[in-house]
């Protein structure tokens, strides 16, 4: 739960209609593009952009198994797996796990 709560606040500051400039959408911050290959290839079926913007628990439940994906596939070899969330380049996965982490230890203090 540290991790979502983490991510989503590094990602959208939980503003749940906030849309990047490289097309990422909701509190999750969700790339449709990046992700729809994924969830086909997975049997997922594409993501719902219109349920991404609408609803808090789509992107959630979306943003789950994109973790859980993740989590499956690099946690083994990757203690910075959920990182991948954001980039697969070593450099900017490097910064985001820093932001994260972050951002847990201060979940942590509360």
């Amino acid at each position: 739960p540290e991790i979502i709560v983490a991510i989503i606040d590094t990602e959208s500051d939980f503003r749940h209609h906030k849309v990047s400039s490289t097309g990422d959408l909701s509190l999750a911050q969700i790339n449709p593009k990046v992700w729809n290959a994924e969830f086909k290839r997975l049997g997922y079926g594409h993501l719902d952009t219109i349920q991404l913007k609408k609803s808090e628990r789509y992107a959630l439940i979306k943003m789950g198994q994109i973790l859980s994906n993740l989590k499956v596939r690099y946690a083994q070899k990757d203690s910075k797996w959920f990182a991948r969330y954001h980039s697969k380049t070593h450099s900017l996965k490097h910064i985001y796990s820093k932001k994260v982490e972050t951002r847990i230890r201060k979940i942590a203090s509360l």
